[in-house]
């Protein structure tokens, strides 16, 4: 059933978070994908569940214009409300392990199919299915669609690094730069850790990781995870790097200090860039969403939504042995991740705060 609809759809697209969970499913995703020109929208993903490179990988339509969508291990592919959710004539079909979510207490989402399963298992079968039932007209629909696809990639790569250099041109750095400097910074092999908020959409964007297993997010409201799993990937894949990028304020929430200490003895180095914003995002941009006529938003005052100027991050990796640098200047943020990149590769724990703009 799945495959058909897949197969005749002509606005299909494809949702997951936490498929890569199992990275031998990564492949069985993108090569569905492949056959039959969908593209693949994550949705708070935790893992790398397609090369974010891929020519079919963010590319999908608005939700509201799907006629076809295949929900793999997410939780929330989409907002509820019927503005944001496929038209009720779309077919929906739900793979999961628990497809209902039954830990909730409240499930608002409709599907035609719920199917507990592996997403990797259901994938492989999907393929085998629609490898059958494709004739020539299906593949020249497919084909045109991929090639649009693909122009749209394309497109959406240009005119994020048009705005990456005009960031550059800027004398202080900002989130953008900072994200994009990482991703020229990072190697395609190395682990990644992504505990931003605020940044959470440049840091995705620009690190463009391809390889299973070398992207991990919390998945969860658990700010400040970054710094201790960053070093229990270093324990359990010693000989990749492992590169930490944190808003300021989870870092703090992290406790960084231990995870740092425990990095340099243990001989575990990992890199850590941290975006310094002196900011909550919940107590200054949520604040202004929620209520923009409040008295905080009209006086621009959110008492405890800043904490101006910011800690020291790099005085407090050199408190424990290891190395740090605090970054003012836009020129200056690659050189000082390169620094950093090499205290690592020589055994030393490195931290490069880079002070950004406020978020209000």
């Amino acid at each position: 059933t799945i495959a058909r609809w897949l197969v005749k759809a002509q606005n299909p697209c494809i949702y997951t978070a936490r498929t890569g969970a199992d990275p031998a499913a990564v492949p069985e995703l993108q090569r569905l994908a492949e056959l039959l020109g969908v593209p693949v929208m994550d949705s708070g993903a935790s893992y790398l569940n397609m090369p974010s490179s891929h020519a079919l990988y963010g590319v999908g339509p608005a939700t509201r214009d799907v006629d076809v969508a295949l929900v793999l291990d997410c939780v929330r592919p989409w907002s509820p409300d019927p503005a944001g959710s496929p038209p009720a004539d779309a077919k929906i079909a739900w793979i999961d392990p628990d497809p209902v979510q039954s830990r909730f207490k409240t499930m608002e989402f409709r599907a035609d199919l719920w199917i507990a399963a592996n997403s990797g298992a259901s994938l492989r079968a999907i393929f085998e299915a629609a490898t059958g039932m494709l004739d020539k007209s299906d593949m020249s629909r497919i084909e045109e669609r991929k090639q649009r696809l693909a122009k749209k990639k394309q497109e959406m790569y240009q005119r994020d690094e048009a705005l990456a250099i005009e960031s550059g041109k800027k004398a202080k750095p900002d989130t953008r730069w900072v994200s994009y400097q990482a991703g020229q910074v990072i190697s395609r092999e190395a682990i990644v850790l992504n505990d931003v908020t605020s940044a959470y959409a440049y840091a995705q964007g620009y690190l463009r990781r391809d390889i299973p297993g070398t992207y991990l997010k919390s998945g969860t409201s658990t700010g400040g995870w970054g710094s201790g799993a960053a070093f229990g990937a270093k324990i359990a894949a010693p000989d990749q790097e492992v590169v930490l990028i944190s808003g300021d304020g989870f870092y703090m929430f992290g406790e960084p200090m231990p995870a740092l200490w425990s990095a340099r003895q243990h001989k575990a180095p990992f890199l850590s860039i941290v975006v310094v914003n002196a900011s909550y995002s919940t107590g200054t941009t949520g604040v202004k969403d929620i209520y923009p006529k409040g008295y905080a938003t009209t006086h621009n005052k959110f008492p405890g939504g800043l904490f101006d100027p910011p800690p020291n991050f790099a005085k407090l990796a050199e408190s424990v042995d290891c190395y740090g640098e605090y970054v003012h200047e836009t020129a200056d943020v690659a050189p000082a991740m390169q620094r950093g990149m090499k205290q690592v590769r020589d055994g030393i724990p490195a931290v490069i705060a880079v002070r950004v703009p406020n978020l209000v």
